[in-house]
């Protein structure tokens, strides 16, 4: 029997997928040890915000809204060592998973005022979030945490 090395079987497993692990026993170690590099170095992304806001008020009928106003805001890290998984990776952009936007985008804000006559309604401003772009620091590095986390 021929004697394959851990690391040309990691590379077939790479493209073969969990298939390959049949190829050698070694394999199955020489993944986790690779999985405890990103534990020990985590995988870091750069994200942005937008932020939106609006204005409105109800009536008894009706409600009445503004059109949102958009900031986006500074770039922002977030470090993934294996317990979130990153989502799809397409023309080396990331196509993040639910639980990363649920990490990263914060929850949605209402804000009630009333104005300087009682006889008019409340109004509300509310705030919320969505992701602007997320860009990775090596993109190879994000394949090779798809492969092993998701």
């Amino acid at each position: 029997m021929v004697y394959i090395s851990p690391e040309i079987c990691y590379i077939i497993w790479q493209y073969g997928g969990n298939n390959a692990r049949i190829l050698n026993k070694e394999l199955n170690d020489y993944i986790t040890l690779e999985r405890n590099k990103f534990k020990t170095s985590p995988l870091v992304l750069e994200y942005r915000l937008a932020k939106y806001r609006t204005r409105g008020y109800e009536d008894e009928e009706l409600i009445h809204s503004t059109f949102p106003r958009i900031k986006v805001g500074e770039y922002k890290t977030i470090e993934l060592n294996g317990i979130i998984p990153l989502g799809a990776i397409t023309k080396n952009t990331i196509i993040p998973s639910q639980p990363l936007l649920n990490n990263i985008i914060p929850k949605k804000e209402e804000i009630f005022y009333w104005g300087s006559f009682p006889s008019l309604p409340a109004s509300k401003m509310t705030f919320y979030w969505e992701l602007f772009n997320i860009l990775p620091k090596s993109i190879n590095r994000c394949k090779q945490y798809k492969l092993l986390f998701n």
